[in-house]
């Protein structure tokens, strides 16, 4: 069966890894040989814990280090893996396994998980492309707008068997927080736009001064000194600390069944929704509030507030959807969106689509 190399700038905690990792689990069930490259990052031990083969390498942050030593490294594991295709998902890893593409004349793929990068970035990479994957119709639309590219449209995957329903009271037992009290989720880097939104998010709970409402913040990344001293800050002003700082997380799982709340957006929010969590999507785009059986359409074409987003982050609306989900949180109606969430979003059938699309290049 074919080898296929899969690249990520860092193996991080972020979506983007975690989609690698998906993809990367139902490939191999279905005979593919993954291989794993990106700098060293806390998912690193997931593919390893599935025995696909995980390679840390030093991927330079810009454009500009040319290092011969990583890339005969990586010509070592293309040679040593007889890779047949390269499936790329980020910029910078993105250009250098472009150049190896080329030069041993290997089918090239790259998944673009968003227009977040400068044009120009970009402009090094698509054009050259065997074949780019968009994972929201929206962005499949701008890169024609944009670009003048076309793609396949390939959304994000989930395994149903994977995350789903469970109460599990553990998380809220080791942070002493009451079986009773209202739990809000963030989960994400803490940096950029992503640390905007957290520190949005934390206001409005402070503002909120509710007795009963706790806080949980997952990620980490330069903004976390900041986000910390805001959180130190917060505490003092209650017998017993409501906001916890958790670090880098491997697993969201056990947050996922402790919590009454997520506020995320991209993978975050699929994940919770499957674990029939309500969410509030809040991403790099804006605010598009909290996700119902109603707006189901609108908030998959905007990718949950990440590529489309109705309107500005202000704390006005994340206090105003955190009461709601308070009072209403019960009559959401978690179990339907959750299916429309495993219709859409199903991991065999994107598998299904990705092989295909190998097959077409492979051929």
């Amino acid at each position: 069966m074919k080898s296929i190399l899969m690249v990520a700038d860092h193996l991080g905690a972020n979506g983007t890894v975690t989609y690698i990792f998906t993809i990367s689990k139902a490939l191999k069930q279905m005979g593919y040989t993954i291989i794993v490259i990106g700098r060293p990052g806390v998912l690193g031990d997931n593919f390893k814990q599935e025995n696909i083969p995980v390679y840390e390498v030093e991927i330079p942050n810009n454009f500009d280090k040319k290092s011969t030593e990583i890339q005969a490294k990586i010509e070592e594991i293309i040679h040593n893996h007889q890779i047949d295709l390269i499936h790329c998902h980020q910029v910078y890893s993105g250009i250098l396994l472009l150049h190896m593409a080329q030069k041993h004349n290997i089918p090239y793929v790259y998944t673009l998980h968003g227009l977040y990068n400068r044009k120009d970035e970009l402009l090094k990479i698509l054009p050259k492309c065997n074949q780019i994957i968009t994972v929201s119709q929206l962005v499949q639309e701008q890169l024609v707008q944009q670009y003048n590219l076309s793609s396949i449209f390939i959304p994000n995957g989930i395994d149903g068997d994977d995350y789903f329903y469970q109460s599990d009271i553990t998380v809220r037992k080791n942070l002493h927080i009451p079986e009773t009290g209202f739990v809000v989720f963030y989960a994400s880097r803490l940096e950029f736009d992503k640390a905007d939104i957290c520190m949005r998010l934390l206001k409005s709970i402070a503002e909120l001064r509710h007795p009963n409402l706790y806080a949980l913040v997952a990620g980490e990344g330069f903004r976390t000194k900041q986000i910390h001293n805001m959180i130190k800050a917060m505490n003092r002003k209650r017998a017993t600390p409501y906001v916890h700082l958790l670090g880098s997380q491997q697993d969201l799982r056990p947050f996922y069944y402790s919590v009454n709340a997520v506020v995320g957006t991209g993978r975050t929010a699929m994940e919770a929704i499957c674990c029939e969590v309500p969410v509030i999507a809040a991403g790099a785009k804006g605010y598009s509030g909290i996700v119902t059986k109603e707006n189901w359409e609108k908030m998959k074409y905007g990718h949950f507030a990440d590529h489309q987003a109705d309107q500005p982050i202000h704390q006005r609306n994340i206090k105003n959807d955190i009461l709601q989900l308070m009072t209403y949180e019960k009559n959401l109606g978690m179990k339907d969106i959750r299916q429309a969430l495993l219709k859409d979003f199903n991991i065999e059938k994107i598998t299904k689509d990705l092989t295909s699309l190998y097959v077409n290049l492979l051929n």
